[in-house]
């Protein structure tokens, strides 16, 4: 079982040919984040980094599956 804030995550990098193809991975994992710890961790890099007064815009769609909880 996995322990609170306990996550495994990976970065690929793009290459252009995988650009040029329209779809593909940028990254993949899972993380568990208890009750009012910040998300993403900040283990993740910089651009992922999220400011409830400024928000953040990513440069590429996300697909996050929340399997028990919910966000806030």
């Amino acid at each position: 079982m996995a322990a609170k804030g306990e996550s495994r995550f990976g970065y690929v990098p793009v290459t252009d040919l995988a650009m040029r193809s329209g779809f593909y991975l940028t990254g993949a994992g899972w993380e568990l984040i208890a009750p009012h710890e910040p998300y993403p961790q900040p283990t993740h890099p910089d651009m992922y980094s999220f400011n409830w007064l400024i928000g953040r815009t990513l440069p590429e769609y996300q697909l996050n599956y929340i399997h028990k909880g919910r966000g806030p």
